[in-house]
């Protein structure tokens, strides 16, 4: 049995589809599906169905509802009953694998640990396969208050994700052209997301199209102020100064070093600056005091940035970064620790154990085993 949620709503079983015909039942199914093999709670599935608005008989309906769903689950030829009662809710006892939402983020995560690895061809046939599991908008015709604000947009987002990281492996890999028909349909999809049209920029100028390029920044301009009244971001300007100009910067994008690899200069990992960053003035002088403080210098100097998630400690650190560039002439490494990407977080192996010691040590091995201990799961 294959359940399918990056569309319209579906059951297929040995190829064919299992009809559904109540919309509440479809949603039924989608809220335990995305958490197989989980206890979803009664108050939790009449929250996801209803919101704040149930009726007096919630209790009473969805019951009838998880009967009559149990009931076309059990019809599924070849298939033993999967939804089962526990305790508190009800269990939907299906593997991740035969759900379309947890195959895409799996997809996703193998990707990017495949692009760390400077594996960068088959990187892009796993974001490719990933992509290509979404049919449509996910839950497509759903009336479930979770489904439709809360899961919906998380997944989007992380469609755009896999789908940038996508076209950034494909311009290392120098297939531009093939990019520019679907960077157009995303650019056109979603007109305000400065991240696409600079991909989409890029991968027309590298074509040899460089009117078609600066006549997309126009457009993205004209769109930003008659929607938002925001002119483009400052990564936006910077990258038409640079068309423009014929900057030799955008002639080619080098693959993301691999950490294990020696490099024969100072590293340079830090991604683009962040577009429209405001604010934070007081940190940002906190942090040009830091470096500039007496005794801070040394071969073991550490900062950190605490916060809650989703509060801009990574875009403060990044923008810093940038702005303090000459005070780290040695190099500037960035590390991804994936805590609230959709691949999940980074393995200890891929930063820890000396993974990055070649820049420290030239002609010295990295060692193949790391006895770092696991991420913490702390703040």
């Amino acid at each position: 049995m294959e359940i399918r949620l990056l569309g319209p709503i579906e059951i297929f079983s040995d190829g064919r589809q299992v009809a559904i015909s109540a919309s509440k039942q479809r949603d039924l199914l989608a809220i335990l599906a995305t958490r197989p093999e989980s206890v979803v709670t009664v108050d939790e599935l009449m929250d996801g169905l209803w919101g704040e608005t149930p009726p007096k008989t919630a209790r009473t309906t969805l019951h009838n509802y998880i009967r009559r769903l149990r009931h076309t689950l059990d019809t599924v030829p070849g298939q033993a009953s999967v939804l089962h009662t526990a305790s508190r809710g009800y269990t939907l006892r299906v593997s991740p694998a035969h759900v379309d939402v947890h195959r895409f983020e799996e997809g996703v995560r193998q990707a990017v640990e495949a692009r760390s690895r400077a594996e960068l061809s088959r990187a892009s046939a796993l974001f490719r396969e990933a992509l290509g599991r979404w049919r449509g908008t996910a839950f497509e015709g759903t009336s479930s208050p979770l489904l439709a604000h809360i899961v919906r947009p998380r997944l989007e987002e992380a469609r755009v994700f896999a789908f940038e990281s996508l076209v950034d492996t494909d311009l290392a890999l120098g297939r531009h052209r093939a990019l520019l028909p679907e960077l157009r349909r995303e650019v056109e999809r979603d007109p305000l997301r400065e991240g696409l049209r600079s991909r989409y920029m890029i991968a027309l100028y590298r074509a040899g199209r460089r009117a078609e390029a600066l006549a997309a920044y126009r457009e993205g301009r004209r769109v930003l102020v008659a929607e938002l009244g925001l002119e483009p971001g400052e990564e936006l300007r910077r990258l038409e100064r640079a068309i423009l100009a014929d900057s030799p910067d955008l002639a080619t994008e080098a693959a993301t070093p691999s950490c294990a690899s020696p490099l024969s200069g100072p590293p340079e990992q830090l991604p683009a600056d962040i577009p429209r960053f405001v604010g934070r003035q007081d940190q940002l002088d906190a942090l040009d005091a830091w470096a500039r403080a007496k005794g801070t210098a040394g071969p073991v100097l550490v900062t950190s940035l605490d916060g809650h998630g989703g509060i801009g400690k990574t875009a403060l650190a990044v923008h810093w970064a940038h702005s303090a560039r000459r005070s780290f002439p040695d190099g500037r490494l960035f590390a991804d620790l994936g805590g609230h990407s959709p691949a999940g977080p980074a393995s200890p192996r891929r930063y820890s154990g000396g993974s990055c010691r070649p820049w420290a040590f030239p002609g010295r091995a990295s060692p193949t085993t790391s006895t770092a201990p696991s991420p913490s799961t702390g703040p």
